[in-house]
């Protein structure tokens, strides 16, 4: 009961920030790879059982309890913001709301829109935008309770995924998994990392910058001393060097934190790979064959997004590949024919599989039956399941700061390197509700990588991995149903477009018009972007190869993959020094100094999510500015 009110809390919080502070700044409360709600709350959570157990020690929380309040609430609330319900809210109101003569919408969507699938009362959808109204639940009940079963399907299949994973990933691989060595201390009997002075050395800075940047920004007397949203662009820039101009030069001490827990080879190869797209794309404007495509461009040299989603993608089917002996054995366990050391965890294997299954029969059923083909339906959602696997084990070796795949996500890779010509109105359609619905690339409101953080912590608390996976689809099914409502009911009270932040707000409407765009002009296969994409798969075969080969190579492939996706640009800096202070230390010290200066950068992370916890916290209570710590 405890995890579930903490998720009640976060999501009040979350949504209250998210939707109404876009004006006056705040840190997003679930979008980092530590979700800040979820940490702040266990930061709490265990400042105060270490009073009780000096006060009743009867009454204090247990460590296996506070790690499933932690995991529950973490779990549940990333599906509230980008890439979870700020993004599918608005795109159920967006085809009928936005509908005009001029753009055609009534006769490109709507004949292909079940009533079930989307919001069509025009005095519902009045309230949403334009704000002042109660809310018409009636109007609501069919396109949420549809949308809201498909995203618990959608999680359970990705839960039942990270069940079958753990073992290899966990046990046999022994993954750094750097997002939760900060949790798992806190959760410590007695918190020993409260004793240590270089903990709170860390955290002093990192908060004391998120207190002082935000005083100035509400009284511009007081001096700050800015680390973020500083670009190539504040700077004159001349051609080629222009094409780079929103390279970002920003430092987040969280996301220092984090690199400093990296292998040396991953925090180098993050930042390493990320100047080689910079050089690709000057090189690209210097030659011209970028054919005048902007920075980001999809489609143009050199493809980043291309080059990402094949990453993504060959990730994957090379886990599955060098995998494929485990996956074998879990096979045999889950038919009754356990290969030793397998015996205990059979039935969790039994039940994984036949859950995903069933989850997966169940959301291709739901695309069909929303007027989806069966071959579109299926390669959606392989394409899908394929990239969020390779983002778990992205997530689990990096930490990335901010979980987002390649530009190129499933229904762009679909609609961009096979053509629109393969696709029926009704798939372009619906997949937009689909891809709302399962994170489209902003992999931030996934819970897939957070359930295996979950299965990780867990037996540091003597939980059993169906202990876990039970109190993670408890939080998910009740706490996105209690996250719903409280998002429409804000929304129908503020207005998407009247007092709610515009980037979330209109998210359906950018979706629906770049969908208008593909049915009026529909557009060939991209022979290009297939290259790229082609070229990002070998490339990482290529890395793991040469890592299996040689013992030195100093390239990672999922730095790589990183590098090529829209993080990256935002914390190639920080991973640059998080790199060049381990390599310093470790050379100076060796692992032991490495060890002893750990709390420091612990204590950076801290600092970053408490202080923009706390000053989103009072722009919400009392109307001031606030100082965004992780964007």
């Amino acid at each position: 009961m405890l995890g579930l009110a903490v998720t009640t809390v976060i999501n009040l919080w979350l949504h209250h920030a998210e939707l109404t502070l876009s004006g006056r700044g705040h840190s997003a409360i679930s979008n980092t790879s530590i979700p800040l709600g979820a940490f702040d709350m266990l930061f709490a959570l265990a400042a105060v059982n270490l009073l009780v157990s000096f006060a009743a020690p009867s009454l204090r929380l247990r460590r296996g309890e506070i790690i499933i309040i932690y995991t529950m609430s973490a779990v549940s609330t990333v599906l509230s913001s980008s890439g979870g319900l700020h993004f599918l809210l608005p795109a159920l109101t967006s085809p009928f709301f936005f509908a005009t003569r001029e753009n055609r919408w009534a006769e490109l969507f709507h004949p292909h829109i079940p009533d079930w699938m989307a919001v069509k009362d025009r005095n519902a959808l009045t309230g949403f935008y334009y704000g002042g109204k109660d809310v018409d639940w009636g109007a609501w009940l069919a396109p949420l309770t549809s949308w809201l079963g498909f995203l618990t399907v959608f999680a359970f299949s990705t839960l039942c995924i990270v069940l079958i994973l753990r073992r290899l990933w966990v046990d046999n691989e022994k993954l750094p998994f750097p997002t939760v060595a900060l949790p798992l201390e806190l959760t410590r009997e007695g918190v020993p990392l409260f004793r240590n002075r270089l903990f709170w050395a860390g955290l002093a800075l990192t908060l004391g910058l998120q207190v002082l940047n935000t005083l100035s920004w509400n009284i511009p007397q007081v001096p700050s001393i800015n680390t973020r949203g500083i670009r190539l662009s504040d700077w004159q820039l001349s051609p080629p060097w222009d094409s780079i101009a929103n390279t970002q030069l920003s430092v987040f001490g969280f996301a220092v934190g984090i690199g400093y827990l990296l292998s040396t080879e991953v925090a180098f190869s993050c930042w390493f790979f990320f100047l080689v797209t910079r050089a690709e794309i000057v090189w690209g404007k210097m030659s011209g064959w970028s054919l005048g495509g902007a920075e980001g461009a999809l489609s143009a040299f050199p493809w980043i997004g291309h080059q990402g989603a094949g990453a993504y993608l060959g990730i994957t089917l090379a886990l599955l590949w060098m995998g494929r002996r485990y996956f074998a054995s879990v096979w045999r366990s889950a038919t009754g024919r356990p290969p030793q050391g397998f015996e205990d965890e059979a039935g969790v294997y039994r039940f994984a599989l036949a859950g995903l299954v069933l989850s997966l029969v169940a959301m291709a059923a739901f695309c069909i039956a929303g007027g989806i083909q069966p071959r579109t339906a299926a390669v959606f959602l392989l394409l899908t399941i394929a990239y969020l696997i390779a983002a778990t084990r992205t997530r689990a070796e990096t930490g990335n700061a901010w979980p987002t795949g390649p530009d190129v996500d499933a229904y762009s890779l679909m609609t961009t390197v096979g053509g629109t010509r393969i696709f029926s109105p009704a798939d372009l359609t619906v997949l937009l509700f689909v891809r709302s619905a399962t994170a489209a690339q902003d992999f931030r409101g996934a819970c897939m990588p957070h359930q295996l953080d979950a299965l990780k912590m867990g037996p540091e608390g003597g939980l059993r991995p169906g202990q876990v996976a039970f109190a993670l689809m408890l939080a998910t099914v009740l706490g996105v149903v209690i996250s719903a409502v409280i998002a429409v009911t804000l929304f129908t009270h503020l207005g998407a477009v009247a007092r709610i932040d515009a980037w979330r707000g209109l998210a359906g409407l950018r979706a629906f018009d770049a969908a208008s765009s593909l049915m009026l002009a529909p557009r060939d296969p991209d022979p290009a972007g297939a290259a790229a994409v082609g070229f990002g798969m070998l490339t990482v075969f290529a890395l793991m190869a040469a890592r299996v080969q040689w013992v030195w190579w100093p390239f990672h492939p999922i730095g790589y993959a990183m590098a090529n996706t829209p993080t990256m640009n935002y914390a190639w800096v920080s991973m640059l020094v998080a790199w060049a202070a381990k390599v310093v230390i470790v050379r100076t010290g060796g692992m032991r100094l490495y060890r002893q200066a750990l709390p420091f950068f612990l204590g950076l992370i801290a600092g970053d999510f408490l202080g923009g916890g706390s000053t989103t916290l009072a722009a919400i209570l009392f109307g001031t500015n606030a100082y965004p710590a992780n964007w």
